[in-house]
């Protein structure tokens, strides 16, 4: 089956608050969805990029969230899929997550990234105090079985080796990478 795909990203208009970021990436979005795809994918973590407050785990957001809910009326509007990639705070913990938000608006699932950059020499501080995930789900979405590797996750073998053997045909990539 073909689908329309459309990606996005900052193309270097990062901004110093999480709302002018939302607002630009929505800005951006609202012109990739003139072109009628059948899913959207959202650069990584684009409403803190570049947020330099020094508590930026406050912008950690719930899902469903002020995040996730603009982006699903978007995606409910224009009957598309959308991964909507956010910092996402659950079960009093942080994660790096890309949400996957249905054509009709709905929460089809969530990914939270499995290798989040460290930094610290023997590799057990994480960035922004984030929680590694632990699965590789796959997106049954009504054009293909799809999965999701976040940025640094591209590295490492049993992501992919994992998303191959669960018969994902098509896997994306945000990342806060122009």
């Amino acid at each position: 089956m073909k689908a329309r795909i459309a990606t996005i990203c900052h193309g270097g208009n990062f901004h110093n608050t999480f709302e002018e970021n939302r607002k630009h990436v929505m800005g951006v979005l609202d012109l990739a969805l003139r072109l009628k795809p059948d899913l959207v994918c959202l650069p990584e973590a684009f409403t803190t990029a570049s947020v330099s407050d020094k508590s930026l785990t406050e912008f950690f957001e719930p899902v469903p969230g002020p995040t996730t809910d603009a982006v699903a009326e978007r995606a409910k509007e224009h009957g598309c899929y959308v991964i909507c990639p956010i910092k996402v705070r659950r079960d009093s913990k942080l994660w790096n997550s890309a949400v996957v938000i249905g054509r009709s608006g709905e929460i089809v699932g969530t990914y939270d990234k499995v290798h989040p950059v460290t930094s610290s020499s023997d590799y057990t501080v994480f960035e922004e105090r984030i929680t590694p995930g632990r699965e590789f789900p796959i997106f049954d979405l009504d054009f293909g079985r799809v999965g999701i590797q976040i940025c640094f996750d591209i590295g490492f073998p049993e992501g992919w080796n994992e998303l191959a053997q669960k018969g994902a045909k098509l896997v994306f990539w945000p990342s806060a990478y122009n």
